[in-house]
């Protein structure tokens, strides 16, 4: 909550916004447990290796697009600012560069409710990814270092990416 109060932070915003005129919330604090965690967790629903297939975080990728019924023409963004670094071996938040254009969000969600039968095959590992293929996005973790602002547009697909060296 701090963090908001911040002048990088602010300036950041106001940048991607191109406006000062601002409104924060808090969202919500993530901590992205490891892979060998016994406990249930996000990173065990994310993983798919309950089916023991897919990626650690491919089924779970999401938008909120529209989320808040403002349309498209009101831009709502997220941030993430790691406390430490963020990557694949100590978690991070997965992304689907450019998915975030409503026409890629609309062929997703569109591909989704008319493959649901194919999204079920447990030996396809390829199935929660291909209607990214097909649109040329190649999801992936997001690298950033300790302290570095990521801000994203709420409309793009993200998911948590659990730690795979949690102590690395």
């Amino acid at each position: 909550w701090y963090c908001r109060t911040l002048p990088g932070v602010l300036s950041a915003f106001a940048t991607a916004y191109g406006t000062d005129d601002l409104v924060t919330a808090y969202d919500q604090m993530s901590i992205n447990r490891p892979l060998t965690c016994e406990q249930p967790s996000m990173a065990s629903m994310a993983t798919g290796r309950g089916e023991g297939v897919g990626h650690r975080w491919d089924s779970s990728l999401h938008t909120h697009h529209n989320q808040d019924g403002f349309g498209d023409e009101v831009f709502i963004c997220y941030a993430i600012l790691p406390l430490y670094d963020m990557n694949e071996k100590t978690g991070a938040t997965a992304i689907a560069p450019g998915s975030h254009k409503p026409e890629n969000v609309a062929y997703i969600n569109s591909y989704r409710a008319d493959n649901k039968e194919a999204l079920a095959d447990k030996n396809d590992p390829d199935r929660f990814l291909r209607p990214f293929r097909e649109l040329g996005i190649t999801p992936g973790p997001v690298n950033a270092k300790a302290g570095e602002l990521c801000i994203f547009d709420t409309a793009l697909f993200h998911s948590a990416c659990p730690a795979t060296e949690p102590q690395g």
